[in-house]
């Protein structure tokens, strides 16, 4: 088992209608937030990102939150996970219509890159000079899980020593309302943490975090006060930024996180009075 620290997070949310109070309330999102994520971002300024899609805008944004301090390993040593599904339908059916409208043959050569499910994670290698391992997951409500399951493996087995995990929840086209898209979200969301191997005598991080699973034979017993909470996969990176703030105000000391995916994942997240993200 490897024992991460998390060293910065970042958000992109719809306008929030109404106060929340426990973590758990990020299950039923659509109740506190407005569903989408576009009126409360009409106003963001994405200089030299006009060619690249609204999800990899979104992404870039909340990546850019999550490495507000400076990288200090060399670009190959940091890697990056995107996980999303259903981004890359925006620009599919613009292509369609563009094809449609013009021809075929007479397209936007820029909509097309960004048809292809892998183009956010590129645009963000790009840009923040990540040129470690870049993998994009499309399983559905299971990247959630999936994300911190293959960050701890590419850690544990020292691919990297820096990675971003990128959550992307956003809906597909309308005109996909009627088809079968394996999503279940309620409300859109982007949610990026960034997490590193803690180190012999490592105690600057304000997080700390460790994962396991029902079948792992070192799995661990939590003692102490904690907070327990159950999340719906998708939502499960968003979760950890919120559970990562809270811990860091003081307002919990210790959270175990589990999710529906079988064998049973564990998230244990705790504090030890580091420095703030």
């Amino acid at each position: 088992m490897v024992e991460f620290k998390m060293t910065g997070y970042g958000t992109v949310m719809p306008k929030q209608n109404k106060a929340w109070s426990h973590i758990e309330n990020l299950n039923q999102m659509e109740q506190y937030y407005d569903s989408s994520i576009a009126e409360n971002l009409k106003d963001a300024k994405f200089k030299g990102l006009h060619k690249w899609s609204t999800a990899a805008k979104y992404a870039y944004l909340a990546v850019k939150q999550a490495l507000q301090k400076d990288i200090a390993v060399p670009p190959d040593r940091i890697g990056c996970i995107v996980g999303t599904t259903v981004s890359n339908l925006h620009s599919i059916v613009s292509l369609d219509e563009e094809a449609k409208q013009f021809g075929v043959n007479n397209t936007s050569p820029g909509i097309f890159p960004e048809t292809v499910l892998n183009a956010i994670g590129g645009h963000l290698a790009e840009k923040f000079h990540m040129t470690g391992v870049n993998v994009t997951l499309s399983d559905g409500d299971r990247n959630g899980i999936n994300m911190v399951h293959y960050a701890h493996d590419m850690l544990k087995q020292h691919r990297v020593d820096e990675i971003v995990l990128c959550m992307i929840n956003l809906f597909p086209p309308s005109s996909f309302d009627a088809k079968n898209i394996p999503y279940t979200f309620q409300c859109e969301s982007i949610s990026a943490i960034r997490l590193s191997v803690v180190e012999e005598n490592d105690t600057d991080s304000p997080v700390y975090l460790k994962w396991w699973t029902d079948h792992d034979a070192d799995k661990q017993k939590i003692q102490g006060d904690i907070h327990p909470v159950h999340i719906k996969p998708c939502y499960l990176p968003l979760a950890l930024t919120y559970a990562a703030e809270q811990i860091q105000q003081g307002q919990v000391k210790q959270y175990h996180i589990t999710s529906d995916q079988q064998p049973q994942s564990h998230i244990h997240l705790y504090g030890t009075g580091g420095e703030t993200l």
